[in-house]
Parts: C-alpha cells; sequence; structure tokens
C-alpha cells in the first residue's frame, strides 16, 4: 500500500538516501502549476531512488509515483489507477483508497473491520525501502493527508 499523502506547508524537511540529499518541498511550490509539482516529485523519486547503490530503476513511472506518494504536494495530479498496468500496483492502490475512506469516515461497518484486520495482518511483510524517510516526515510533524484527494 502505498504511503498516505501528507499535508505539505510551509515546512521543509532534508530527505537523505545514501550520500544524497534533498530538500522537500520546493521553496515555491505554492506558485508552481499541478503539472509543475509532479515534475518536482517525480525528480525527488528518481534522485533519491538512484542514489541506492544497485538499485534497479523502476519499470514503470506509476510505481516510481506510487512509493514516493507521501511526498505528493497539494495540487498534483493524483496517481491513476488506469495508469498503472500492473495488478499488484493497483491492488494496493485500490486498498489504500478503500483505507484513507474508513479513515475519514465517520462510522465503520464490520466489512471496514475486516479491510484493516487483514491490512494489520501482512504489514510485517510490507516494503520499508522508504521508511527512513517517512521517519524523517513524521519526525516534522507534516500530518497525513486524507480529507482531500489530491
Amino acid at each position: 500500500m502505498p504511503p498516505a499523502r501528507r499535508q505539505w506547508a510551509d515546512t521543509q524537511v532534508t530527505l537523505t538516501n545514501g550520500s544524497t540529499s534533498v530538500t522537500w518541498p520546493p521553496v515555491n511550490w505554492k506558485e508552481l502549476s499541478k503539472d509543475q509539482r509532479l515534475l518536482e516529485l517525480e525528480y525527488v523519486a528518481m534522485t533519491l531512488t538512484r542514489a541506492t547503490s544497485g538499485h534497479q530503476p523502476f519499470a514503470e513511472r506509476a510505481e516510481l509515483l506510487e512509493e514516493f506518494n507521501f511526498l505528493a504536494l497539494p495540487g498534483t495530479v493524483p496517481l491513476s489507477p488506469k495508469k498503472i498496468q500492473k495488478p499488484h500496483f493497483k491492488s494496493r492502490l485500490y486498498m489504500y483508497q478503500a483505507i484513507r475512506m474508513v479513515a475519514i469516515s465517520e462510522t465503520t461497518s464490520s466489512s471496514d473491520e475486516e479491510k484493516v484486520s487483514f491490512l494489520e495482518g501482512g504489514c510485517h511483510r510490507r516494503r520499508r525501502s522508504w521508511d527512513h524517510l517517512i521517519s524523517v516526515v513524521d519526525a516534522a510533524g507534516i500530518p497525513l493527508r486524507l480529507k482531500e484527494e489530491n
């Protein structure tokens, strides 16, 4: 499941992977168009990915965007399941959308509880490649952005 988008504002963080460090978000990000925000996200995601020695490039652009979803700025074009080719990426995105709806809902059903239990059972096997970056974002107090789709 992709990491949740964050409510980026004026707080900047320094993200380091190997010997590469980047500052996020860009200073003037609120002045950028939706497309420019997406381009900035792709550039930083690829820069951080390439800093890991021996890491193979992503086969799909959508895979890269999914991995770095937590860096998507408000107003950035959301990742569409229609653009994802691989079924396991589509299923992770659909599960994220379902859990997001559970998180913002004022009531929960037994089906919602089953989804959460299912995810809790498999969380020890999740990909942890970028946990060190997500912990920097958490430490900076950047809240999750669940109520807005973009």
